[in-house]
């Protein structure tokens, strides 16, 4: 009986870990262009709405199961954009069709086969379409 609830302990510290670190990075790369002594205040507004927003959508969502396969989907929205940019090419129209390719994947993705990791075939399809979509 003990194994387990350290068990449970260990997995809910892990999650939590997760989920802070995951808080903090979307609010400070939203922040990442605000005015340099305004950054800190910033940040900590947008840690704030953030956690609220995360608040709200596990009200409602209650398997943490979906919640993370969801997550790590939305994460891959960015995967192909992000390649795209590293590689140094400048045409933002592309980074930003790839992103909402990735998103739009993401949502037709979510109604096709609901949250299942089969969504993220979706997502990379997604950006790759919006990757070679040329925007001016």
């Amino acid at each position: 009986m003990c194994n387990l609830a350290l068990l449970l302990v260990l997995f809910f510290a892990g999650l939590m870990s997760s989920a802070d670190t995951s808080i903090f990075a979307v609010s400070s790369h939203l922040k990442f262009e605000s005015k340099e002594n305004q950054k800190v205040k910033s940040i900590r507004y947008t840690t704030l709405i953030t956690a609220c927003i995360a608040f709200i959508v596990a009200l409602f969502w209650k398997s943490v199961v979906d919640i993370i396969i969801v997550g790590a989907a939305l994460r891959m929205t960015l995967s192909i954009a992000m390649i795209y940019m590293i590689r140094k090419r400048e045409n933002s129209g592309r980074f930003i069709g790839s992103a909402l390719g990735g998103v739009i994947g993401l949502l037709i993705g979510l109604l096709a086969f609901g949250p299942k990791p089969t969504i993220t075939i979706a997502v990379l399809l997604g950006s790759l379409i919006g990757l070679i979509f040329r925007s001016r």
